[in-house]
């Protein structure tokens, strides 16, 4: 079964103000520890509510979003413009620029349903530098919720995840399910070279 993909015509549903009493904003970058100065990447940034938490959290530092649906990054860009420290990358996360692109932290949240996993995973571990940070936070397969997508959708245990993560070149260091209540969490490192 393929991924879901998100529509972009709710893209105002990925702002309402009840995402804030279980998804909060505050919550999730507090588990990325962004340090200011750094490059952090927002995959699957949609609306860019999450990008610009974090371009607040990191002044000095520079927040990369990622989006690879043309008419969520056009709204995206039109959100951000006003902050110089948020680009706003186009692409497929499998087709990362590795070559010109390194970072120190990355975010994915409510995506990993929407990507081809494994490809995708491969790709950050190479643009994260090594013992770079990984946060993964996404909609819990079997959780009882009246909103976010079906279990049908490409949903995943924690523990699915997490091995996924392991094989893709990323060591787990933590697996939280109490923090939100329909959402897993994870924190990864990228392997340093040899690892």
């Amino acid at each position: 079964m393929a991924p879901h993909k998100f529509d972009p015509a709710r893209a105002a549903s990925l702002d309402a103000p009840e995402r804030q009493s279980y998804l909060p904003d505050d919550r999730v970058v507090g588990l990325l520890q962004p340090a200011d100065g750094e490059v952090v990447l927002d995959v699957g940034a949609g609306s860019g509510r999450l990008s610009l938490a974090l371009a607040k959290a990191i002044p000095a530092g520079k927040v990369v979003a990622i989006e690879e649906n043309r008419e969520m990054a056009r709204l995206l860009r039109e959100r951000v413009a006003s902050y110089a420290n948020v680009s706003v990358v186009e692409a497929d996360v499998a087709a990362l620029p590795k070559e010109s692109l390194r970072a120190d932290r990355a975010l994915a949240v409510s995506v990993l349903h929407e990507l081809e996993v494994k490809p995708a995973l491969a790709a950050l571990a190479k643009v994260l530098k090594p013992r770079g940070r990984l946060v993964v936070v996404d909609w819990e397969r079997g959780r009882p919720r009246a909103v976010g997508p079906p279990d049908g959708h490409h949903l995943y245990l924690a523990e699915e995840a997490a091995a996924l993560l392991a094989e893709s070149g990323f060591v787990v260091e933590r697996v939280e399910r109490a923090l939100f209540p329909y959402h897993f969490a994870i924190v990864a490192a990228a392997r340093t070279v040899g690892s």
